[in-house]
């Protein structure tokens, strides 16, 4: 009994100690939730104080942004109406720098020269009888650089506009917001930021007086940033409040603006205006006017400009048309990079836009434009086509950019899909498969008719530019290599394959057309250029390269200059039939 005693003491003892260690891991876990709990309302009291002093933070700012808006300092000057007017019989618009200022960043803006192509005249037309004459909302869209804002500003400041005050709203990506007003010969302007955009847009025009003509530009909208969004809806509101005697024009570099909603366009009376880009022909004819080419002449430098690569055969002392020809190459369609901009910022400026391009083929399409993020729509332009608006690269430097970082895979799904979609677009792409086939991994040729090897193979061969009209300084490359002329449309040929130790020279015409000219003199031209000898020493050829589809049934059209190339061994009369045809293959 002792014994079963002592055993259960023994057990008590034990059961009496497991609770004290249950009571203390319990004592344990209460004091940290406990500790959690005094955290938690440590935090949440935090969270208070916090939210109070973001209230006041709102408040403080919302005082301060009133006083701003109260205390907005807008600086003052005249304009100078009788430097403002048409020049050389309507062809030129001269624009007195007094206007530009505050709508440029330049300090002391000089006097602004436009040249009146067609696309100006179209422009001018649509304010004059769709805005101004039938009171329609304004929303004119084109890709950067094609002149839409300044030829907006020559018709607002011009003498038929004489009864309207004008006030321009400048919204930009930078956060910065320009606010101009011009009423006769006075105008005013001040500065702010995004924030305070619709509250000084709204002040601005409600301090205006009922019953009086009043125009609003507003330039720089893009569709996905709140804050132009909200100076856009003051607009509208303010134009609502007065269809009679106010109008709004929305001037934009998005490629379109975005969903189409009809009935409301409908409510709001929306009429669109689409500015093309600049044609060759259009800056030829553009600089034949000597007060304008005197302006513009230190841009057109793409041949004696120190901090470019120097284009094989260029001169100083080019011609007018032959400078312009050479900046094309890079400036393309743009009329702010031909004549507005370096050869070296142009190309720093489409290298930069290049590199942040997430998706070639939507760029292309058009389908994606300034409002998003994934593309740049410097790198394109726009041009009518058989009654249609296409989208192309904005000049062959701009493509040949865009084709360096596209895998050649893409490159040919890209020539395939586009069919009759849009041939423009197509023609390009295929030529600039061909280039970049040439320069990464050579290319394959089938060429036509009854030969042993109808496969010819090319290596990949450097490629570089080189002007057609000049001879070339120095010697020819001893490497085997691929010359690509900077004149645009020149005729004749896209590529000039140049072997000197084989003595071997083939012009190449890529083209997806079913028929194509023969233009020996532009041929000749080249020879001589690129220092070719004539006699039978070289061997010349001529290819037309075309798609696999257009092989057998495409034509050569009666040749040119027919005995051109005599010298060369090319009979005169027989060049069409010496000429060659081959396919290079697009298939992935």
């Amino acid at each position: 009994e002792k014994k079963n005693l002592a055993e259960e003491k023994k057990n008590l003892a034990e059961e009496k100690k497991n609770l004290a260690e249950n009571l203390a891991e319990r004592e344990k876990i209460l004091a940290e939730k406990e500790m959690k709990l005094v955290e938690k309302e440590t935090y949440l009291e935090e969270g208070k104080v916090i939210q109070l002093k973001m209230h006041f933070l709102r408040a403080e700012k919302s005082s301060k942004l009133e006083e701003y808006s109260e205390d907005t300092m807008w600086e003052e000057a005249e304009v100078k109406l009788d430097g403002t007017g048409f020049d050389e019989g309507g062809r030129l618009f001269s624009l007195d720098g007094s206007y530009l200022k505050g709508v440029i960043d330049d300090e002391d803006p000089r006097e602004l020269l436009l040249y009146c192509r067609e696309g100006f005249n179209k422009h001018w037309q649509f304010l004059r009888e769709e805005v101004i004459a039938n009171g329609a909302l304004g929303w004119i869209q084109g890709p950067p650089g094609t002149g839409k804002t300044m030829t907006t500003l020559s018709f607002c400041f011009s003498q038929e506009m004489s009864e309207w005050s004008v006030t321009i709203l400048r919204v930009g990506k930078d956060k910065m917001f320009r606010c101009i007003q011009t009423t006769g010969s006075k105008r005013r302007w001040c500065t702010s930021n995004n924030e305070m955009a619709a509250k000084l847009t709204g002040k601005t025009l409600s301090g205006w007086s009922e019953g009086q003509k009043r125009l609003v530009i507003l330039d720089g909208m893009t569709r996905n940033i709140d804050a132009h969004e909200r100076v856009y809806e003051e607009c509208r509101c303010w134009r609502d409040a007065d269809r009679k005697h106010r109008r709004l024009v929305v001037v934009t570099s998005m490629s379109s603006r975005g969903k189409v909603k009809d009935e409301e366009d409908r409510s709001n009376k929306l009429r669109a205006h689409n500015v093309v880009s600049w044609t060759l022909d259009e800056y030829l004819e553009a600089v034949q006017y000597d007060k304008l080419y005197k302006v513009v002449e230190p841009m057109l430098d793409a041949g004696n400009s120190t901090k470019v690569k120097p284009v094989k055969g260029a001169r100083k002392n080019a011609t007018k048309e032959e400078r312009v020809r050479q900046k094309f190459y890079f400036a393309g369609g743009s009329c702010r990079y031909m004549f507005d901009t370096t050869t070296a910022e142009v190309m720093s400026s489409l290298t930069e836009a290049v590199r942040g391009t997430l998706d070639i083929p939507l760029l292309f399409r058009g389908l994606i434009g300034q409002s998003s993020p994934a593309a740049v729509n410097r790198l394109m332009a726009t041009f009518y086509h058989r009654g249609e608006l296409h989208w192309l690269p904005v000049s062959r430097y701009a493509s040949a950019a865009l084709a360096s970082i596209a895998e050649t895979s893409t490159l040919k799904r890209m020539v395939s899909d586009y069919g009759i979609e849009n041939p423009l677009m197509r023609g390009w792409l295929f030529e600039m498969l061909f280039f970049e086939e040439v320069k990464r991994n050579g290319l394959s040729l089938t060429f036509r008719g009854e030969r042993e090897q109808p496969v010819e193979r090319w290596d990949k061969c450097l490629v570089e530019l080189f002007n057609p009209n000049e001879e070339q300084a120095g010697s020819l490359p001893k490497a085997r290599t691929c010359f690509r002329p900077v004149g645009y449309l020149q005729g004749g040929y896209d590529a000039v394959m140049v072997d000197r130790e084989a003595q071997k020279v083939e012009f190449v015409q890529v083209t997806i057309a079913e028929k194509h000219s023969l233009k020996l003199m532009y041929l000749l031209e080249a020879l001589k250029a690129l220092g070719i000898p004539a006699g039978n020493g070289w061997n010349l050829r001529v290819i037309f390269v075309t798609l696999p589809t257009n092989l057998k049934d495409f034509q050569i059209e009666p040749a040119e200059d027919s005995g051109a190339l005599e010298t060369y061994g090319w009979k005169k009369g027989k060049e069409r039939k010496k000429a060659e045809v081959a396919a290079l293959d697009v298939t992935v």
